[in-house]
């Protein structure tokens, strides 16, 4: 008899908690779709979600409106507008102008003259360059995407690089000096990567920093912040 109640009652809350999940389903999704620039016209629930149907694991754009728009009454704030999710070198707001996905980096506006966008591309192209060094790693080898792999390098834990540039110049020990974001590019080629250090008034190494840079949007200035 008390496995029979025990079912029962199993079986009623789980009617209870798929008819709560639907109806969040059903309400929540135009709810959403409403607030986004083009009212999801342009590609739905995908537009947040890798599933185009919608739950499921999020895009980086989806990723960004978890952490900033819906602790901001599940809006799109200016905060998330300025921001380039998908790190192709066009912000949530360009895409949603030109009707390309801000989730998607193969997905990008075109005929947009943007110089900084441009620049900031060339600089990520760099980033994942492994003819920068002679190992056959790149800087994305220790900092995918602008983190961090979580583990060491030279005795010292992989910092991730989002925000990192709001922190230069800085002292850093083992340069027994004041160094800028550039230097510190340069340190990480010629040391980890066993590569050739770029001339910092390079155009490569403009591009370089200025995509390592474009990685602290928003940041707060931390001049000399960290190790």
């Amino acid at each position: 008899m008390k496995s029979k109640s025990k079912k029962y009652i199993i079986a009623i809350t789980t009617c209870i908690v798929f008819t709560l999940t639907l109806i969040s389903v059903v309400s929540g999704r135009p709810f959403r779709l409403g607030r986004l620039p083009d009212k999801g016209e342009s590609f739905g629930c995908g537009t947040c979600h890798e599933n185009p149907k919608g739950g499921g694991k999020r895009n980086d754009f989806g990723e960004d409106w978890r952490n900033i728009a819906m602790k901001s009454g599940d809006r799109y704030v200016d905060e998330l507008a300025k921001l380039d999710s998908d790190k192709d070198g066009y912000t949530n707001d360009k895409e949603f102008a030109a009707n390309t996905h801000p989730g998607d980096p193969k997905s990008k506006p075109e005929g947009i003259n943007d110089p900084i966008a441009e620049v900031i591309a060339k600089g990520k192209a760099l980033f994942n360059d492994t003819k920068l060094g002679t190992t056959g790693t790149s800087c994305n080898s220790c900092h995918p995407n602008g983190e961090t792999t979580g583990g060491q390098m030279m005795d010292m834990k992989i910092p991730t690089l989002k925000g990192a540039a709001a922190t230069f110049p800085k002292f850093k020990e083992s340069a027994k000096r004041v160094i800028t974001l550039s230097m510190m590019n340069n340190m990480c080629i010629s040391m980890i990567m066993e590569g050739k250090s770029l001339k910092l008034d390079s155009e490569e190494m403009v591009a370089l920093t200025t995509y390592v840079t474009s990685l602290s949007n928003n940041e707060k200035i931390k001049v000399g912040d960290g190790k």
